[in-house]
């Protein structure tokens, strides 16, 4: 069983400054998606959701940023996004839940086909580096699915650049990070626990 699949290879709409983390929307409903980012369409599409999971919530993620040589514009280090005991898209086999993920640059994302079922607090996988490999740099365009379990690596740059990232969650998420999230301006609100503190803050 893979950990992650290339699932389309995408075309990222024009830059537009857009930043956004873990918005809520009715997955199957383009109109639960505010309009000023619906030029994403096409990759949300390009996911192939399964029908299972047709008209729950979804997050998105859209980051889009200046990034400078030497720096890397999500998370870095090797991580999952489950935290110990709480999902974040599951890990549905071969039905696609868990998460997508593209950017519209090469060699700045690194995936290994692996599950971590206990990963330290918030994902972290980083006292597995040695053991797991060299993993596999995803090029432009490719966007991919993979399980919450999945350890993966957000890279430095080795220029300056503009970087375009996208993500899907699907519905499976424990809880939601109000200090770290984004809110849908159209009232659609996360099918979970929501909690109001840091999440690095909490063990």
């Amino acid at each position: 069983m893979k950990n992650f699949l290339k699932v389309a290879q995408v075309k990222f709409p024009k830059k537009n400054n857009i930043i956004i983390n873990m918005m809520p929307f009715i997955m199957g409903d383009l109109n639960s998606i505010p309009e000023e980012y619906r030029q994403y369409e096409n990759i949300i599409n390009s996911c192939g959701v399964p029908q299972s999971e047709i008209g729950k919530v979804g997050y998105l993620t859209i980051h889009e940023s200046k990034v400078t040589q030497a720096n890397s514009q999500r998370r870095g280090g090797i991580h999952t996004e489950k935290h110990p005991e709480r999902s974040w898209g599951g890990n549905g086999w071969g039905g696609l839940t868990g998460l997508f993920m593209a950017s519209n640059m090469s060699d700045t994302c690194r995936v290994w086909d692996e599950h971590v079922q206990n990963p330290r607090a918030h994902g972290d996988c980083e006292h597995l580096r040695d053991s797991l490999g060299e993993g596999i740099k995803m090029k432009k365009g490719e966007l991919f699915w993979m399980t919450d379990g999945t350890p993966h690596e957000s890279l430095p740059l080795t220029k300056d650049a503009y970087r375009q990232f996208f993500r899907l969650v699907t519905s499976e998420v424990s809880v939601w990070y109000e200090k770290h999230s984004t809110k849908n301006r159209l009232g659609i609100l996360p099918n979970c626990e929501i909690l109001t503190e840091d999440k690095f803050k909490v063990a």
